[in-house]
């Protein structure tokens, strides 16, 4: 989607593939003034199988900002998850970026940037990406000002079973009000600036 506007509905963008096997959902969005959910998600990507969801990807991240009554983005699935953003993302019930990989799960990578003025915020929680298994997931914000929950939860919540969790945040405040950073696997944490 390459947007000039403005994108608004119940949810704002809906993306979800029912398929068993291992389709691909993909959500690219560049430039626009805002992109919200005004009784759901800002962006749900899913999938009922094991293939990729993908929400912007690396070279051209998600430069509009997201909102949602409930979360700002969610990416779910039983494969691997990537999110990557640009903008400010909040969830005003929920969380500012929720990724979750279930089942057998895959790999799950959050990666935010933006400006000194950008954050990502939500009520429950700041981010959240969660894996099972040995599956990894890393986290890693960088050049932006804020990652918060503000109401309860953590700021940044990074979950494996038992893969390897990575942390890496440059941001200038990360408020949560349980914990700023929350990592929890059985294997390797490595949390950095």
């Amino acid at each position: 989607i390459s947007d000039s506007g403005t994108i608004l509905g119940n949810t704002g963008i809906h993306a979800a593939s029912l398929g068993a096997g291992p389709q691909t959902v993909q959500v690219l969005v560049t430039g626009g003034t805002g992109i919200t959910g005004s009784a759901g998600n800002g962006i749900e990507a899913s999938t009922a199988g094991t293939g990729l969801v993908t929400v912007g990807v690396n070279c051209t991240p998600i430069s509009s900002p997201v909102s949602g009554a409930t979360n700002g983005i969610a990416a779910s699935g039983n494969g691997a998850i990537n999110v990557f953003t640009a903008d400010n993302i909040t969830g005003s019930s929920g969380r500012g970026i929720s990724a979750v990989s279930s089942g057998t799960g895959g790999n799950v990578a959050v990666n935010v940037g933006g400006t000194p003025t950008t954050a990502v915020s939500g009520t429950t929680g700041g981010i959240l990406a969660s894996t099972t298994n040995a599956n990894s997931v890393n986290v890693s914000v960088s050049g932006i000002n804020l990652v918060t929950a503000t109401t309860s939860g953590r700021a940044i919540d990074a979950e494996s079973g038992s893969g390897n969790v990575t942390v890496n945040s440059s941001a200038t405040t990360i408020h949560g009000v349980s914990r700023g950073i929350y990592a929890l696997t059985t294997g390797a944490i490595d949390i950095g600036g």
